[in-house]
C-alpha cells in the first residue's frame, strides 16, 4: 500500500515491516482473514470505545 501512493520522496521500508506486509497479504490470499469496510471498521471501533 505504502509503495502504490504517489509520493515525491522515497522513503525506506524497513526488513521487519516488509514481511509483515507479505505475511499480512499471504493471510488475505489464502482467505485465512476477512476484510471489512473501513466504514464497517469505523463503527465497530466507535461501538468498542463509546
Amino acid at each position: 500500500m505504502l509503495e502504490s501512493l504517489d509520493y515525491e520522496e522515497d522513503f525506506l521500508i524497513s526488513d521487519e515491516w516488509m514481511k509483515e506486509i507479505q505475511k499480512r497479504c499471504r493471510e488475505i490470499d489464502e482467505g485465512k482473514v476477512q476484510l471489512i469496510s473501513a466504514e464497517n471498521a469505523l463503527v465497530q471501533l466507535q461501538k468498542k470505545y463509546s
